[in-house]
């Protein structure tokens, strides 16, 4: 079998190192030898030459930028000429510099469904290739059982860095001057009479100039400021909507959020906790809640939270809509549906909790899991099946 190099290292609060992890072991569940090399440990340089020195390396293997060495000339995994997968967790305008370091052999994948077809036919960029590759999470291990709903202390889960508020937001793009401002406010009017559609297509297509010059680069403002936004947005309205609700909030900065909140308020704060922390609260809580905008598809926490038989209540993506059974998760549109009735409902419905948490875990085992992950990876090195 390979044998593989695969990077930790930066990881806010831990969780692209778990995900390194995780994705590691189900690389060597099938058979391959991994090197893991902590970008963030002194003497990691000296730790990959020795990898180097030590035997032949089929590929290397990063979250994110890790890994990644952005310089243009010489660069060592053209010199070495092995090719280097890099798994981005957002849409890849956000990256668009990463994306276009030359590196002649790397792969690419995208948590957004819309990266592909994007990128090809938009900006006519066909190296490095793309695809894309849903979130994962690790099942529970074999003979291991989820703890029963009626057995649970944490009724509702949300967990994640509280947003800034969104009118804030929208009204400093007016710094931006008249022109961009008028803009952004276009493209979030025609974005929201279609949630779900691609935001980057969306801009290209009302923004003839932009189109034009037909670069990521000239697209990644537009983008990234809207994309803030509708990322803020989701989550500001969702945590207002539960905090009269018996809701735990993970991560900082909620305080801000329980301030413009109207009573009364239920919610519990519990502060920024690293990724373990969060995993337990996880395997305890019954409704576990994810935001993400439309167009991004998949948000970990979905998987997460059916790997340990919990409701997975998110808010809509098109690639939900389309790949999700819709008895296996609730979807609500954030600002636009009553979420609270929602999950108060649930609460009542111990049966009805039971048989989506159900239906959730068995699709989620059947095609999401880090061992699904590392079989795509695998497959786009061309390796062998184990």
């Amino acid at each position: 079998m390979a044998r593989l190099v695969v990077f930790r290292g930066k990881s806010l609060y831990g969780y692209l190192n778990r995900f390194t992890g995780a994705l590691a072991a189900a690389l060597a569940e099938a058979g391959d030898t991994i090197v893991m090399i902590d970008t963030e440990q002194p003497g990691h340089l000296g730790q990959l030459q020795q990898a180097l020195g030590a035997g032949p390396v089929d590929g290397f293997i990063g979250f994110v930028r890790n890994g990644l060495i952005r310089q243009s000339d010489n660069n060592p995994y053209n010199l070495l000429d092995r090719p280097l997968v890099s798994i981005y967790l957002d849409p890849l305008l956000i990256y668009w510099q990463d994306v276009v370091t030359p590196i002649r052999r790397r792969i690419l994948f995208s948590t957004a469904p819309d990266d592909p077809a994007l990128w090809v036919d938009k900006f006519r960029i066909t190296v490095p290739p793309i695809r894309h590759l849903a979130h994962a999470a690790t099942p529970l291990a074999q003979g291991e059982r989820a703890v029963p709903l009626d057995r649970r202390d944490v009724d509702i889960l949300f967990s994640g860095t509280a947003p800034a508020d969104p009118a804030i937001l929208r009204s400093s793009w007016l710094n931006h001057g008249p022109a961009m401002a008028k803009s952004l406010f276009r493209l979030l009017e025609a974005y929201d009479a279609d949630p779900g559609q691609s935001l980057g297509a969306l801009i290209l297509r009302l923004e003839p100039g932009l189109a034009a010059i037909g670069t990521p680069e000239a697209a990644a403002f537009h983008f990234t400021t809207i994309d803030s936004y509708l990322r803020a947005r989701s989550r500001w309205q969702t945590a207002q909507a539960l905090m009269t609700l018996p809701t735990t909030f993970v991560g900082p900065g909620w305080e801000a959020v329980v301030a413009a909140s109207p009573g009364p308020l239920r919610a519990t704060l519990l502060g920024q906790q690293d990724s373990g922390v969060v995993a337990d609260l996880m395997s305890r809580a019954r409704i576990v809640v994810s935001t993400c905008t439309p167009h991004h598809g998949t948000h970990e926490r979905i998987f997460q939270a059916m790997a340990v038989e919990a409701v997975a209540l998110t808010t809509e993506t098109r690639w939900l809509r389309q790949n999700a059974p819709s008895e296996g998760l609730v979807q609500f549109r954030a600002g636009r549906d009553d979420v609270a009735g929602m999950a108060a409902q649930l609460l009542s419905d111990r049966a009805s909790m039971g048989r989506i948490a159900e239906t959730g875990r068995r699709w989620f085992e059947a095609a999401y899991t880090w061992r699904h992950s590392a079989a795509a990876v695998r497959a786009a090195l061309n390796l062998p099946r184990p």
